[in-house]
């Protein structure tokens, strides 16, 4: 009878190697990894208005270069190390480019479109709002029951958005409407990238939709550019400062922060921990560029901040029961209540 031992391997497969790196990040070493990527995503505005600076663009020009770096520099590291990651079927193309140019294509635009007619800080926090209506879109389309928690987080959500965008100042916000429009229409898009993106990672793996995505994006913007303005671009210089500062700094380095750390942090974790990204841009852009926000926009931050911790924050057994009855249901029972209330006054 042959024996059944197996020879001992003097050296570890590609798997062990990836699980021995998952197990050998500590969770200190994670939630600072979420943090880095919360500081990097955080100097997006303030960096866009000192490039401004350097090199006459506009915010399409920026968006555009951006989007473009990001898919070259992810569509040569997956052709290098796997190519695989770059294969889809041909039926999910079509979906795959309007999300990408429906989600990060228009998320890119109208937020800097909101960074020139409002501010860096009011840009950014209009932006966490996409939590907030991923909530709503997620109940209306999704059937996820809206329970308690989910309510008063969005009304601590909406609420702050009401202060930040000064709506008890109706002169503000009328002269302020494209301004303040285009960050709602960026939290809709960012909001578009959660609910779209949950069939496609079913599917695939997250670098392959952002890499696909980023790519729509970059060509849909690419055409928006030729045919507006094909002779506007900034110096070669330029150009690379805004590629590498844009491609890398602000979207595959966070991004690739934040992946590596959901080895070791639950998703609802690491989002709480990347809230430190507004609070990042509202500090930089008071330091660097002399953006201020008055008392009542700080106060809506932080209901809005507030609203998305709370909806991240892991549900407790209570409130995961509670799950189960939905609103509709809540509705039933208190008018139920109230016709006993009367049943019980009549007679």
């Amino acid at each position: 009878m042959a024996s059944t031992n197996v020879a001992p391997r003097f050296w570890t497969s590609r798997s062990d190697r990836q699980g021995r790196k998952a197990s050998a990040l500590s969770r200190r070493t994670a939630f600072a990894l979420v943090l880095l990527a919360g500081c990097l995503w955080g100097t997006l505005g303030t960096a866009y208005h000192l490039l401004r600076g350097v090199a006459d663009v506009d915010a399409l020009t920026v968006v555009t270069v951006r989007a473009s770096a990001g898919a070259v520099i992810l569509c040569g590291w997956l052709a290098l190390t796997n190519r695989g990651l770059l294969r889809v079927a041909a039926a999910d193309v079509p979906r795959l480019i309007g999300f990408g140019v429906g989600s990060l294509g228009l998320m890119y635009l109208s937020l800097f479109i909101a960074f020139d007619l409002t501010s860096v800080a009011v840009g950014t926090v209009l932006l966490y709002l996409a939590p907030a209506l991923v909530t709503v879109g997620a109940a209306l389309f999704l059937n996820e029951p809206l329970t308690s928690r989910k309510l008063i987080a969005l009304l601590l959500t909406f609420g702050g958005c009401l202060l930040v965008v000064e709506l008890y100042r109706p002169q503000n916000l009328v002269g302020n409407a494209l301004g303040i429009g285009s960050g709602l229409v960026a939290a809709c898009a960012y909001g578009f990238y959660s609910l779209g993106a949950k069939p496609l990672l079913q599917r695939y793996q997250a670098v392959t939709v952002l890499t696909y995505a980023l790519l729509s994006a970059a060509v849909a913007l690419l055409a928006v550019k030729l045919l507006t303005a094909p002779g506007d671009w900034p110096s070669p210089s330029g150009l690379l400062a805004i590629g590498a500062y844009g491609g890398i700094v602000v979207t595959i380095a966070p991004y690739g922060l934040y992946t590596l750390a959901l080895r070791r942090l639950p998703a609802s974790e690491a989002s709480i921990v990347a809230t430190l990204e507004p609070a990042v841009a509202v500090v930089l852009a008071g330091a660097l560029l002399g953006e201020r926000l008055a008392p009542l926009q700080l106060l809506g931050t932080l209901g809005i901040l507030g609203g998305v911790v709370l909806l991240a924050w892991p549900a407790h057994a209570a409130d995961r029961a509670s799950a189960a009855h939905s609103i509709p249901a809540t509705i039933s029972g208190m008018i139920s209540w109230w016709r006993h209330r009367l049943a019980v006054k009549l007679s």
